[in-house]
């Protein structure tokens, strides 16, 4: 999360994500939401994207909408890096409920989202960039940590009841 302290100062509304550049990825995410110039286009996916995921690597994109597939994928290969993990991030506003469509807001859902691309480096501390960045959006995710459940479901679980 950026905290907005000063003038001049920016970040999105509403708040609620925390994120960082992972050194590397693997695994399958169906994405409900696609964003940046695809959400606006797109809204909430009438169904979801599958992307697989190997070495931080987009190695497939599969979709019913074959015309969508194509055109993720030509994003993606259009710039260097672009089909590079360059976000991991867990959305944490509980008040966001549903998907809008509108990724400022759908990508603060409690879950886990990602993005292909650009690491944001003077945020993330990367040392490499892109210019693409889409970030994508399953729902009802699960976080485990070194053997703790953090969310089952898109719910938060809270691990010490006196938190």
């Amino acid at each position: 999360m950026v905290a907005i302290t000063h003038e001049g100062d920016w970040g999105n509304l509403p708040e609620g994500e925390v994120f960082t550049c992972p050194t590397t990825a693997d695994g399958i995410i169906v994405a409900d939401v696609l964003g940046d110039y695809f959400s606006p286009k797109y809204g909430v996916l009438d169904q979801p994207v599958t992307f697989t995921i190997e070495n931080g690597y987009v190695v497939k994109v599969d979709c019913e909408d074959k015309s969508l597939e194509k055109e993720i994928l030509a994003y993606l290969s259009s710039s260097e890096n672009g089909r590079r993990v360059g976000e991991f991030a867990i959305g944490t506003n509980t008040a966001v409920k549903h998907l809008t469509g509108r990724l400022l807001q759908d990508e603060k859902i409690p879950g886990v989202h990602t993005a292909f691309g650009n690491p944001y480096p003077l945020r993330t501390g990367a040392d490499w960039a892109s210019e693409v960045h889409i970030d994508v959006i399953p729902t009802n995710c699960t976080i485990e940590v070194d053997g703790d459940i953090l969310m089952q479901n898109g719910q938060f679980i809270f691990l010490n009841s006196e938190v």
